[in-house]
């Protein structure tokens, strides 16, 4: 028994409480992964910013949600339809961003999960100024979609 204590004793650096060392790299692995945007390349943006700058005639809204979801609950208002499923897609928001120049383009689906993989996955492929309205239809929680 006297040997283990002596050879624990021995790997242990005097002073150094390891609990409070775990402690503080958890927290700091906490901070760090707060820090950090919910996925690469993530831009949110609230629903209430995105219908006013779309009413400055700053944004362009596009519903991502599939044509089953629109004829259920209707498009978003506002919103040009055009569901993340089409083959053409990114040929249809490359076409929509050359037709409106200087204007921010916001996804919306149910929730934002959608609208944040879109997001994410055209700021990867270099589109500028594009963002997912942040609770999407449902809302945040915060407020209403």
């Amino acid at each position: 028994m006297k040997q283990i204590k002596a050879l624990t004793a021995a790997r242990a650096a005097p002073g150094i409480n390891f609990a409070h060392l775990a402690f503080a790299m958890l927290a700091l692995a906490f901070a760090i992964l707060m820090a950090m945007p919910a996925y690469a390349g993530s831009a949110d943006i609230s629903d209430r910013d995105a219908y006013a700058l779309q009413q400055q005639g700053k944004l362009i809204l596009v519903d991502v949600r599939t044509e089953a979801e629109w004829q259920q609950t209707g498009i978003a208002p506002g919103a040009i339809p055009i569901t993340m499923q089409d083959p053409q897609f990114i040929s249809r928001i490359t076409r929509l961003q050359q037709s409106e120049p200087g204007k921010q383009i916001a996804f919306i689906c149910a929730s934002s999960r959608r609208s944040g993989i879109v997001q994410a996955e055209l700021a990867k492929r270099g589109f500028p100024d594009v963002y997912s309205v942040y609770g999407g239809m449902t809302g945040n929680g915060a407020t209403p979609g």
